[in-house]
């Protein structure tokens, strides 16, 4: 017994010292509640048996989160979230479920020791995949675009890459997405809506999806609320592929935290959503959304 009882103190205390050197992930959020829980749930699971802590931003006011002093690294869910992070944090911040314009402007004024990003935005070219999926041979695919817009070469480079014709339908000047859809666009022609807000936002949205369906025109939007208000298609991250992939990158980050985070990159996890409904008032056949998924996939790794 006299034995017995410094050992079990010595296992006690080689315990304590672990749970205290242990790593510790804090998911600092911005996010809408339930997109909040969505995301935390899926994160936890999947840091498990990384101990994870959480601090939810107030829709209002400035109080700040505690501070993470037990952190390995935070976990910035949410523009709000990770502009605090990237401001205040004495530890690494990945930010996620941020678009990739908004974290290039939030990381020229970061003082985080470390920091990278997870964007919510899709990579060109897998939106471009999308569309060559699901183009009909004789349809053309055509880019709204604001004026003035620089991109619009590389926009035609990646397409051709693919084997896409694409047309850019430009907007004049404070002229009405909708009328330059009326004016410009036919029935043969599919839109690819690529997320820029001075074209696409909840002014415009509405009266852009109402004349392509009334012109028969399909819609290829970029998130499933899009679809869900009458566009066709779209490949999205929801919450859950946001999470997912955003804990892929804290593991290795933990599993060996002198290499770094890694450069800010694209979800590399994706969902893809379709309306069946509008297409087939479009006259269009879709086929199922895990079979696009895939094909998606194959196409990124190169075996398509």
């Amino acid at each position: 017994m006299r034995l017995i009882l410094p050992i079990l103190l010595l296992a006690v205390s080689l315990c304590q010292d672990a749970s205290a050197t242990a790593d510790r992930v804090m998911l600092l959020s911005s996010l809408l509640e339930s997109h909040h829980t969505r995301f935390r749930d899926v994160l936890a699971r999947a840091l498990v048996p990384v101990e994870l802590d959480e601090y939810r931003l107030p829709a209002s006011g400035t109080r700040s989160p505690p501070a993470p002093d037990k952190a390995t690294l935070i976990i910035a869910a949410g523009a709000r979230a990770c502009e605090l992070g990237l401001a205040q944090a004495q530890r690494p911040v990945l930010c996620s479920f941020i678009t990739e314009a908004a974290y290039r402007r939030l990381s020229d004024q970061a003082r985080a020791p470390r920091h990278s990003a997870l964007f919510l935005d899709q990579p060109l070219a897998r939106q471009l995949n999308l569309a060559r999926l699901l183009l009909p041979p004789d349809g053309e695919l055509v880019v709204l675009v604001s004026h003035p817009h620089s991109a619009g070469e590389a926009l035609r480079a990646t397409a051709a890459r693919r084997g896409i014709d694409l047309t850019l339908l430009q907007l004049a000047p404070n002229q009405n997405p909708a009328s330059r859809i009326q004016q410009g666009m036919d029935r043969h022609q599919m839109l690819l809506a690529l997320p820029d807000p001075t074209v696409y936002n909840r002014h415009t949205i509405h009266g852009i999806l109402l004349t392509t369906y009334r012109k028969g025109i399909a819609v290829i939007g970029f998130s499933d609320s899009f679809v869900k208000a009458g566009a066709i298609a779209a490949v999205h991250s929801t919450p859950e592929d946001m999470a997912r992939a955003s804990a892929d990158i804290a593991s290795a980050f933990l599993a060996g935290a002198e290499t770094g985070l890694p450069a800010p990159a694209h979800p590399s996890r994706f969902t893809v959503t379709l309306n069946y409904r509008v297409a087939q008032t479009l006259s269009l056949v879709l086929p199922p959304e895990a079979r696009l998924h895939d094909q998606l996939r194959d196409m990124e790794a190169g075996t398509r």
